[in-house]
């Protein structure tokens, strides 16, 4: 007779995902960076959300002043929520996406930066799910 073995989920990271995690909301960055070029006008974006509410956070850290526009998109590329800011001073600013209005899936999120001698663009993938 052969033996069972025990399966465990794990993330990205190879850290063992709790069950009572596979059941609540989450919506996780599928490539989260720390930023390494020089010329860029970030230094750090983190995107994670809050499990307790249906909120996507988003923190940038900007190494100048810019202005920021942000898009999240579904993957047939439809805008669902767009953000406009101007006149960002350096260094970290949250955002808030509310995400109790969409439907599982994957998203993009595409960050637009306008700085003073430049512009740069990222974009991130996040899946939702309940």
């Amino acid at each position: 007779m052969a033996e069972i073995e025990e399966l465990e989920l794990a993330d990205e990271a190879g850290n063992v995902i709790p069950v009572a995690e596979l059941f609540a909301q989450t919506i996780k960055t599928l490539n989260l960076m720390g930023i390494k070029n020089q010329n860029s006008i970030l230094q750090q974006r983190n995107i994670f959300t809050n499990l307790a509410s249906d909120i996507l956070n988003i923190e940038v850290i900007k190494t100048q002043k810019v202005s920021l526009n942000m898009e999240l998109m579904d993957m047939l590329g439809r805008v669902k929520t767009r953000k406009e800011m101007g006149g960002l001073i350096p260094g970290v600013s949250t955002f808030h996406f509310i995400t109790a209005n969409l439907l599982n899936g994957v998203y993009s999120i595409k960050l637009d930066l306008d700085g003073e001698n430049s512009k740069n663009r990222y974009l991130n993938t996040v899946v939702n799910s309940r």
